[in-house]
């Protein structure tokens, strides 16, 4: 399993138990962080997630040593940011501008508070 720091869960919990609307903004991918969130039972403390799309693409390979066909799945990721569209902000990666995100969460909330904790 992936490692979550116990007490992530309980300020996460804490801050849910407040009524704190959380989100997610993350360079890593949708099958990443729905891992997390499902091992320590989270999900529903979360009511937007906004990174790249994670998707298990079946993939059959044949292995020269035993000839014989192995299942393995691969991990495709796709930009949260379409690259027709590109965000122009030159301080982000082409994939995803958190600046951008952010802004546009605050004018759909328009919250008193902002707290970010992350990179």
């Amino acid at each position: 399993g992936i490692p979550v720091f116990v007490e992530v869960v309980q300020v996460v919990r804490e801050l849910a138990g407040r009524g704190c609307e959380q989100r997610i903004l993350s360079d890593a991918n949708s099958v990443f962080i729905d891992e997390v969130l499902r091992a320590a039972c989270l999900q529903r403390h979360f009511s937007a997630v906004a990174t790249n799309l994670g998707e298990w693409e079946p993939y059959a390979r044949e292995d020269h040593d035993d000839h014989e066909t192995h299942n393995d799945d691969i991990l495709r990721v796709a930009p949260y940011q379409p690259r027709d569209r590109p965000h122009g902000c030159p301080r982000c990666p082409e994939n995803l501008c958190k600046g951008a995100v952010l802004d546009q969460w605050r004018a759909e909330l328009r919250p008193r508070r902002v707290v970010y904790v992350g990179d």
